[in-house]
């Protein structure tokens, strides 16, 4: 409570004393959905390991068996089947059963691309 009353009479902020901000900064918290939360969450960690991303890269360019990414990035089936299963939980991915095949294939194309470009922009961005 402190820092924000130091906050409070810095004039940084345009709260006018600290006991209300704080009441106010309860309400926005209050405010917030933890389901909404957790899901989110979950989405953003599916991204966070770079096999899941190179799969993603993989099929934004076509649709693949899991066969298919186990050829192509050399791993073990248990393996792709773990990260594929996160991917689709986060709702990135999508699949189809074909005879005893599994197809997987992104979700929301436009999306993932979209995901993918703010990637790259920022990480250009943080090299200059």
């Amino acid at each position: 409570m402190e820092a924000l009353e130091r906050l409070v009479c810095s004039g940084l902020c345009s709260a006018q004393d600290g006991s209300s901000y704080k009441t106010e900064l309860l309400g926005l918290a209050a405010n917030l959905n933890e389901r909404e939360g957790r899901r989110r969450s979950e989405f953003f960690s599916a991204l966070s390991d770079p096999t899941r991303v190179k799969i993603l890269e993989l099929l934004t360019i076509r649709e693949m068996c899991g066969c298919e990414i186990i050829v192509a990035l050399g791993l073990s089936q248990p393996t792709v089947s773990h990260h594929v299963s996160i991917l689709v939980r986060a709702g990135l991915l999508t699949y189809q059963k074909k005879s005893r095949w599994v197809f997987y294939s992104i979700s929301k194309p436009g999306a993932v691309e979209a995901l993918m470009r703010f990637a790259d922009e920022h990480l250009e961005g943080g090299r200059r």
